[in-house]
């Protein structure tokens, strides 16, 4: 498995991943059809920004199958780094997007060294929590928030800049 830089070639894949209603499932649901252009958009000038967004390509593949990301963002009047990752159905419980976790995590921490990571997922989306878990994030409370103009409860993550890194 390879990560790649997010490009702007990269436009269908974020569509498949943006209205697939399995992916979406726990952040709203499927987006209106300019969303997934608004979502590329936001990436590409994130990257400009210095944000970290790749695609994961498995071994003898040429088309991604998930995408991770860590990218900077507002939290309680701060800007914090928040980690995600978006992977295709095809793909789930085959530990590539554990793996391709743990590849950004540690990109992140190099260029980062003693901040700490953030993450939000959905309350109920139990895949997400195990897999921040795994990853030695550890949970900071619930709140209410906005996903894509959407309200959303999400569960806090940190992984600490000590933490032990990926399991």
């Amino acid at each position: 498995m390879r990560l790649e830089p997010y490009r702007d070639e990269d436009l269908a894949f974020t569509e498949s991943l943006e209205f697939d209603p399995i992916v979406m499932r726990h952040l709203g649901g499927v987006g209106e059809q300019d969303r997934a252009r608004v979502v590329h958009e936001e990436r590409m000038a994130g990257i400009g920004r210095g944000d970290l967004y790749r695609t994961v390509i498995p071994d003898g593949a040429t088309t991604p199958v998930a995408l991770v990301a860590v990218w900077h963002t507002e939290w309680h009047g701060e800007t914090i780094h928040e980690f995600g990752i978006m992977v295709r159905p095809q793909a789930h419980r085959q530990g590539v997007g554990l793996a391709a976790s743990r590849q950004i995590i540690a990109e992140f921490r190099a260029a980062h060294p003693g901040e700490p990571l953030h993450a939000f997922t959905a309350v109920g989306n139990e895949a997400a929590d195990g897999g921040a878990r795994r990853l030695g994030f550890v949970p900071d409370g619930e709140y209410d928030m906005d996903y894509a103009g959407e309200p959303l409860r999400c569960r806090h993550w940190v992984l600490a800049p000590s933490a032990s890194g990926p399991r």
